[in-house]
This record gives C-alpha cells, sequence and structure tokens, in this order.
C-alpha cells in the first residue's frame, strides 16, 4: 500500500521522533547508560529494515543487513570502524573464533550478552554529545560506546531518512517503507 507523505509524517512523529526519541532522552537524562545503549543499537537495525523493505523479515542475515543500511544514513566514520573492530577469543572447544563490526559486537553483544563483546565502557553524559568524535572508539584495546554521540548520529541518520521520505520522495525509501509497514501491519493476532 502506498503511504500518503501525511501518512509518513504521522508515523515518523508518533513513532520515531515520539516514542523512539523520546525514551532515549529520558533515558539518558536517568543516566541508564546501558539501556540506552541497547536501545539505540536496536533502534538501529529497527530503522535500517523500515527504509530497506525488511522489517519483519526473519531470513538469516537480514539483521545484519538492516543494520548495516542505517549506518549508511550515519556518519561516514561508521563505517570505518564498522570495517575496522574485531574481537577474538575462544569457544567451548577452544577453537578460536573471531567477530568483527559493529552489529556483532555492539547490538548482539547488548542483546545476548548484555555487555558490548570485548573489553568496553559505555559512557553516558546527560549533559549532551561532545562534537569532537563520533559515538563508537576503539582505544588502546578498548572499546567506548558514547550514547550521547551515538544519539546524535543517530539523530542524524533519522533526518537524512525523513528529508529522502518527505521531501525527496526518493522512491527506492519510499517503496522499503511501504513494504515493512504492510508487513508489519498485515499481522493478526489469533
Amino acid at each position: 500500500m502506498q503511504r500518503s507523505k501525511e501518512d509518513i509524517i504521522n508515523y515518523f512523529h508518533e513513532f520515531i521522533f515520539g516514542f523512539i526519541c523520546h525514551d532515549i532522552e529520558r533515558c539518558i537524562e536517568a543516566k541508564a547508560n546501558y539501556v540506552v545503549a541497547l536501545a539505540l543499537l536496536s533502534y538501529t537495525e529497527y530503522i535500517g529494515g523500515l527504509v530497506s523493505g525488511n522489517l519483519g523479515l526473519r531470513d538469516r542475515g537480514i539483521p545484519t543487513r538492516n543494520f548495516k543500511k542505517a549506518l549508511k544514513y550515519f556518519p561516514k566514520e561508521y563505517d570505518n570502524i564498522d570495517s575496522s573492530i574485531k574481537v577474538e577469543y575462544k569457544d567451548d572447544k577452544g577453537e578460536a573464533i573471531t567477530e568483527t563490526g559493529i552489529y556483532s559486537l555492539f547490538r548482539c553483544g547488548m542483546v545476548h550478552e548484555y555487555f558490548i563483546k570485548g573489553e568496553s565502557v559505555i559512557h553516558n553524559d546527560p549533559c549532551g554529545p561532545t562534537k569532537s568524535h563520533i559515538g563508537i572508539i576503539k582505544t588502546a584495546g578498548k572499546f567506548e560506546f558514547h550514547t550521547n554521540e551515538y544519539y546524535r548520529d543517530f539523530g542524524l541518520a533519522i533526518m537524512k531518512i525523513y528529508k529522502m521520505l518527505i521531501i525527496d520522495s526518493n522512491p527506492i525509501l519510499l517503496k522499503g517503507f511501504n513494504e515493512s509497514l504492510d508487513r508489519i501491519y498485515s499481522r493478526k493476532i489469533l
């Protein structure tokens, strides 16, 4: 179903600028740094799925692709950090495992293990973001997740997508957005 600009505007204002941004801002104020990190990383995957048309699909690999799709709208430094971070460890059989990328190390780490995979710290400054760096930094064998900076960059990505949908009427994004919402809204509770 093709949605009108008004429908898209309403969706963004109610769910994305409304619930998502409001909840993140309240959690930042409460200094709930792990909740903020977890939510931001999950919402990044959601936004990517929303615009790719893959939201709600369950095929293997789609969540990673959704996350990476959203990162394309973040400042370009996220591509550099995404391709440069990796963690090596041994599995339960003693075999070496190497994992790479923001999705695997940060998002999956937070969702499935409560921690970023690898030595890390999550910073939350309720006074606001700095202008000096992006939200994810690798320093001397440690990862740093700065919630305020990531939220700033997440907001910039959302505004790019919003502009491309509402002002530019980008046909590829509109198609993905509509396919995602069609899938979500067609679900019936039995």
